[in-house]
C-alpha cells in the first residue's frame, strides 16, 4: 500500500475546511494582538479592501465585456443594459466598488479598534490570560459559527430540486 504524496495536504485541507480546523485557526490568531502586527500590515488591513475595491471597480468599469463574463447581466441585454464604456461605465462600477470598499475598510479599522479596547478591558478587569480568553472565545463562536452555515447550507440541499439533467425521470416508462 502506497501513501499519497496529496494525503497530508488533502487532510490538512480537510481539516481546515471543518468548523473545528476554522475555530482552531481563528483562536490561534487571535492570541497575537493586533498592536505588534508590523505598521505596514495594520495600514494594509485598513486601506487594503477600499483599494482593492476601486482598483477593480475601475478596471470592470474600463472592461465592460469582462463584467458581462462575471455574471453580472442576469436577464438579456437590452439596449438599456447593456455595458457602457468609458468614464460612464467606469463612474457606474466605481462608486458602488467604492462604497463597499469603505464599508470594509471601516469594518477592519473598528476590528482592530475593538480588539485593543477588548484586550485592555480584560486585563483592568483582572483576567490573567486576557488574549488566551479571547482566543478560546474567538474560536468558540467561529466553530458555532461554521457548524451553523453548514447545517443552514444541507437544510437549502435537501429542499432545491436537483437541476440535473441525467436524473430526471422519463415518462416513457410508464404505462
Amino acid at each position: 500500500m502506497t501513501i499519497s504524496e496529496d494525503a497530508p495536504n488533502s487532510e490538512f485541507s480537510a481539516f481546515l475546511r471543518a468548523p473545528l480546523g476554522q475555530g482552531v485557526v481563528t483562536g490561534l490568531l487571535t492570541l497575537i494582538p493586533v498592536r505588534d502586527y508590523p505598521l505596514w500590515l495594520r495600514r494594509g488591513i485598513v486601506w487594503g479592501p477600499l483599494v482593492t475595491t476601486g482598483v477593480g471597480a475601475v478596471y470592470l468599469g474600463a472592461n465592460p465585456q469582462r463584467t458581462e463574463a462575471l455574471g453580472e447581466t442576469v436577464i438579456e441585454p437590452t439596449t438599456e443594459s447593456k455595458p457602457v464604456a468609458g468614464w460612464r461605465g467606469i463612474a457606474k462600477m466605481l462608486v458602488p466598488g467604492l462604497a463597499v470598499g469603505t464599508i470594509m475598510s471601516g469594518s477592519m479599522a473598528t476590528a482592530i479598534w475593538a480588539d485593543e479596547k477588548i484586550d485592555r478591558g480584560l486585563r483592568r478587569s483582572g483576567v490573567p490570560f486576557p488574549r488566551l480568553v479571547m482566543g478560546f472565545s474567538v474560536g468558540a463562536i467561529t466553530r458555532w459559527s461554521v457548524t451553523e452555515e453548514n447545517q443552514r447550507d444541507r437544510s437549502r440541499e435537501v429542499v432545491k430540486p436537483s437541476m440535473d439533467p441525467s436524473t430526471k425521470q422519463s415518462d416513457s416508462g410508464k404505462a
